[in-house]
């Protein structure tokens, strides 16, 4: 998904920074996480999407496609990684810090525009924060 950034709007750099921003910082979180190395041309082509273009020539490309599937299976994974971790017996069921960290990512995923900066545990809750600093309650365990 992508942040509709209108050029006419004063702060159009800054927003545009931000968006860099957070693409650099969902790729850490998802290579500390999960250990699998993001491509800097996915941050590349983030940010040449949000910018105003009256040719084709970046979507001849696929990299909108690519962007796309690289997303759904990010995103599948993460899920996947919740689903197996709250189950009972599993070897991460509990540990709510990676489990809280992982809803963080996958929020990320889900609703770019409210990019998770922070996640903290306090007790069986998940409190996210997002980067507007807007703070969401989850379960550490299970679905919410």
């Amino acid at each position: 998904m992508a942040m509709v950034i209108d050029e006419c709007d004063e702060n159009y750099e800054e927003i545009l920074q931000q968006c860099i921003n957070s693409q650099k910082e969902l790729q850490k979180e998802i290579t500390d996480l999960l250990g699998v190395t993001v491509s800097e041309k996915g941050l590349l082509r983030a940010a040449v999407r949000c910018l105003p273009c009256t040719c084709d020539s970046i979507d001849s490309y696929g990299f909108v496609e690519l962007q796309q599937e690289r997303t759904k299976l990010t995103r599948d994974v993460i899920q996947l990684s919740i689903n197996l971790a709250s189950r009972q017996g599993h070897v991460d069921f509990g540990d709510c810090c990676m489990m809280c960290r992982l809803k963080g990512v996958l929020s990320s995923i889900l609703y770019p525009n409210k990019f998770i900066v922070e996640a903290k545990v306090d007790g069986d809750k998940c409190h996210l924060k997002d980067i507007n600093d807007k703070t969401y309650e989850a379960n550490c365990i299970g679905d919410d």
